[in-house]
């Protein structure tokens, strides 16, 4: 029996869908190794870097704001408009924490990460792209600790991505 043209359609739906199950798949496979390499850099327990859940309410309540599709049943990651998935690290201190907010897409072989100022691409499995990704983070976030109190006491903003304990 031939396919009909709902059957061409149909076939289509699943391999997209199949598609986007892939691409989340990598995402999260990159972000969980982001994670690890993160706490292999800084010499700390991978349990000291949290991977944060968004609320029940974000980011579905800032649709619009930020250009939200969905988030993952695991509220983890919050896929975005521009293809990129939001995601948060949470660094637990003994006392205190700072918080990183980041957004990674896939495209030809490489990952492109947002840190809010500028992207990084990063070719898969290139351990020199992910140290350089580690280092600059590192810098960042060592850069907004050192300054935070100053830019608070000062009346400027925050930097983008970032949230410190109080």
């Amino acid at each position: 029996m031939p396919k009909t043209r709902y059957d061409e359609l149909r076939e289509a739906s699943v391999h997209t869908r199949d598609l986007l199950e892939n691409y989340e798949v990598e995402c999260r496979d990159f972000i969980r190794q982001l994670r690890t390499e993160l706490a292999s850099y800084l010499e700390c327990p991978v349990s000291r870097i949290e991977w944060l859940q968004f609320s029940e309410s974000e980011p579905e309540e800032k649709r619009r704001a930020k250009d939200v599709i969905d988030v993952t049943l695991d509220r983890r990651m919050a896929l975005q408009d521009n293809a990129f998935y939001q995601f948060a690290f949470k660094i637990v201190f003994d006392v205190g924490w700072v918080s990183l907010s980041l957004t990674v897409k896939q495209v030809d072989g490489h990952f492109i990460v947002d840190l809010g100022d500028h992207e990084r691409k990063l070719r898969q499995d290139n351990q020199d792209d992910l140290q350089q990704l580690l280092e600059h983070l590192f810098d960042l976030t060592k850069e907004y600790l050192e300054t935070d109190f100053a830019n608070f006491v000062h009346g400027k903003p925050s930097r983008l991505g970032f949230r410190v304990s109080q």
